[in-house]
């Protein structure tokens, strides 16, 4: 029974794009969400414009991740790949990945383009709210 429940547990998160250990609560961004997910949240959120041939991205992840975690139910971390969705890209001028912008109502309140630390990220999520 409780491996049934697990099963179904891990089954339904694969499902909804949600990979159990490593996604945790960031929420895969894209055309048909953006919209509702940033611009429409009444938490602070903060966006990683990503590649997944981007080194530096691929470093950044855990760190969003972690920050993730740390904010969950106080703000939203969501993760954009810029191939994936690339007139989001285009309307918010992302020229290099990764770049990170905080959003308050629906509105830039910080952006910073490069590899930072987790420190950043939260004082960026500070500016949001």
């Amino acid at each position: 029974m409780k491996t049934r429940l697990l099963f179904a547990m891990a089954t339904s998160l694969v499902l909804s794009g949600c990979r159990p250990g490593l996604d945790g609560p960031v929420v895969k961004v894209d055309d048909s969400n953006f919209n509702q997910v940033v611009l429409e949240a009444d938490k602070p959120v903060l966006v990683d414009f990503h590649a997944t041939w981007c080194a530096p991205c691929v470093e950044l992840a855990p760190i969003v991740h972690g920050v993730a975690k740390d904010y969950y139910g106080r703000a939203v971390v969501a993760q954009l790949n810029v191939d994936a969705a690339p007139r989001i890209a285009q309307r918010y001028a992302i020229e290099a990945v990764p770049t990170l912008i905080a959003f308050r109502s629906g509105e830039e309140v910080l952006r910073i383009e490069g590899l930072v630390g987790k420190s950043e990220l939260i004082r960026m999520l500070s500016k949001a709210d």
